[in-house]
């Protein structure tokens, strides 16, 4: 990602997202972030550019960010999280090759191009699934 402009602040955003265990919400990264951010709009402009160019995803059911696993992520990939419902993990599937195929190959026949997709499947992990038994 050769044009990538990471400022202080992307950066400590970047850092505080790959540093969480679980996914964060942007209050939060803002309560951590220490270098000149002061007000949301900061971390939201920062978050925006992250998503942008693929290196974040926001996990809309828990209004929070995870960083991007993939090695190489580009902006327009599509990407497929579990995430347990118990103790918000997160895992985001890395082979998506026969699901994007598929979804290719649907949205060619109703019309729809350029497709962004982003799934998030609830369940739970093997932790809380044999904690609960």
């Amino acid at each position: 990602m050769p044009n990538l402009k990471l400022t202080p602040v992307r950066q400590g955003v970047l850092d505080i997202i790959r540093e969480a265990k679980t996914p964060i919400a942007a209050y939060k990264i803002l309560e951590k972030l220490q270098q000149g951010a002061k007000a949301p709009q900061t971390v939201y402009r920062a978050l925006d550019y992250l998503m942008e160019h693929g290196l974040v995803h926001k996990l809309e059911s828990l209004n929070a960010y995870v960083a991007c696993q993939q090695e190489s992520p580009t902006c327009h990939h599509t990407a497929a999280f579990m995430i347990c419902r118990c103790c918000q993990r997160v895992h985001e599937i890395k082979d998506l090759s026969k699901l994007e195929a598929v979804l290719e190959s649907y949205g060619q026949e109703v019309g729809f191009s350029d497709l962004h997709t982003m799934l998030e499947i609830r369940g739970l992990c093997d932790n809380c699934r044999n904690q609960s038994h």
